[in-house]
């Protein structure tokens, strides 16, 4: 029986700090551990999922993260030839699982990356929909540009499915919107490009390369039929291309925070993002 069955319900408005989650969490497993109805009946909970909030992700940190597998665990011989696999656990060997799709469009929060693939997994949909948006072949992509561009895919309806709620969300945290957004921006790659001026021809140029990587980034995860080896290979693509250091085909530079004018520095409100 793989249903899902709640044994805590609580309600949040995301002011708790990790130290209270993981209280929660613990006090959660314990339960589950000795009840009668819990483990003896339904088996041992072995991994903790969340959908990435920060403070949740500290508290899963703190739970699954503190002892390292060594001879002796009964995991050991399983992953002890897995040389880059992370080895840390919780007690009873449990682990932590994310949403990756809120990964997808999470806002910048380091000044430097080192990898293509750092950059979108960053906040790139955010980014996009900015003002600034981000520079490709020197190219500005923000959201007037792909506004102009979906509006070439003729199978979309997009009288029910406006393109100014794809580019302009009421809620940055929509991780569908977000998904939908890189899938769109996905299949722009397949319009013909006869007919285009020069300057068409090099944002359309822009635009594929930027389907190239959304389209890498999600194959693993909306394409179940891919095997292992596929899906890791796939997202691998946007950090094995070639890049000269001396001029990044992509730059992002992030949004820097600054004081408000009220609350003595209290308070920050974010200047739009700077592309270079």
């Amino acid at each position: 029986d793989y249903g899902a069955k709640p044994v805590l319900v609580a309600p949040s408005c995301k002011t708790g700090g990790w130290r209270d989650m993981l209280e929660t969490m613990h006090s959660t497993l314990e339960a589950w551990k000795h009840s009668q109805d819990g483990e003896v009946k339904h088996g041992p909970i072995f991994t903790v999922a969340s959908d990435g909030a920060y403070a949740r992700r500290i508290a899963l940190f703190m739970l699954c993260m503190h002892t390292e597998i060594r001879e002796g665990n009964p995991l050991y011989p399983l992953i002890c030839n897995l040389p880059g696999l992370d080895r840390r656990v919780g007690k009873d060997n449990i682990v932590m699982d994310m949403d990756y799709r809120h990964e997808d469009k999470r806002r910048f929060q380091d000044r430097t990356f080192s990898k293509i693939l750092t950059i979108f997994l960053a906040g790139i949909c955010t980014c996009l929909c900015s003002p600034a948006g981000v520079l490709i072949k020197n190219i500005c992509v923000n959201r007037d540009l792909l506004a102009v561009w979906l509006e070439r895919l003729t199978n979309h309806d997009w009288s029910e499915n406006n393109i100014e709620n794809l580019l302009h969300p009421k809620d940055p945290q929509n991780v569908a919107r977000a998904i939908q957004l890189m899938s769109c921006i996905v299949e722009i790659r397949t319009l013909d490009k006869t007919g285009f001026d020069p300057t068409e021809e090099a944002e359309f140029e822009a635009l594929c390369l930027l389907s190239e990587v959304f389209d890498a980034l999600l194959q693993p995860f909306i394409n179940p039929n891919l095997s292992l080896s596929q899906q890791i290979t796939s997202l691998c693509l946007p950090s094995l291309w070639p890049i000269p250091p001396e001029r990044p085909i992509i730059y992002v530079k992030p949004a820097v925070r600054r004081p408000s004018d009220h609350g003595q520095g209290r308070h920050y409100r974010d200047r739009p993002n700077e592309t270079t």
